[in-house]
């Protein structure tokens, strides 16, 4: 199930944006600054129409192909990560002299192994750090056009610190408007009235 909107916390951050895509962007952004997937809903007339699109499709084939490229770019990208990794590891406990019992004490097995166990394991962390963007993220795949309405990016925050992070995040990201603690304020380059 799609949450499309989030509890009222006086911490809560909410953006405005034209379409589906910069709604996109500042969730990507805002989970690359570190906030939860969990704490990032979608709300208006924008994320209404999507999640009736979602609800309402059988194939989804068009709107999972963004998904899983990402999940395997980010597999890619983590065992190859894990990779080089691994060999530095192995270098190290060549080097010591340091085995586990009934392993070989050979600079090549121990680079060769701990390679290949930290390729597995970042490819693991890449696949599970793709699946875990969350339902708000996945649900800016529907073709929604930018005439369905404007859709809000929602940050539920539980300290000024983690609101503060939020509305610079979603700031950088070009929203329309800001809410913050129950005010509004215009985006940096809006004429504020």
């Amino acid at each position: 199930m799609v949450k499309v909107s989030n509890s009222y916390s006086v911490w809560n951050v909410s953006a405005l944006y034209l379409d589906m895509e910069g709604a996109r962007r500042a969730i990507d952004a805002l989970q690359n600054d570190g906030v939860e997937a969990a704490n990032i809903t979608l709300s208006g007339e924008g994320a209404d129409a999507a999640k009736r699109i979602a609800n309402s499709s059988r194939n989804t084939n068009a709107s999972d192909a963004p998904i899983l490229g990402r999940v395997i770019w980010r597999c890619v990208f983590w065992s190859i990560v894990g990779a080089v990794l691994g060999v530095g590891v192995g270098f190290a406990f060549g080097l010591s002299g340091l085995t586990f019992p009934g392993t070989s004490n050979s600079m090549a097995l121990q680079v060769a192994s701990w390679a290949m166990f930290l390729h597995v394991g970042g490819a693991l962390w890449g696949a599970y750090a793709g699946i875990s963007s969350g339902s708000a993220w996945e649900l800016t795949f529907q073709p929604v056009g930018s005439d369905r309405g404007r859709v809000f990016v929602n940050v539920a925050a539980t300290n000024e610190r983690e609101s503060s992070r939020a509305e610079r995040v979603l700031r950088s990201k070009a929203a329309i408007a800001i809410t913050r603690a129950g005010r509004l304020e215009h985006a940096a380059g809006d004429a504020a009235s």
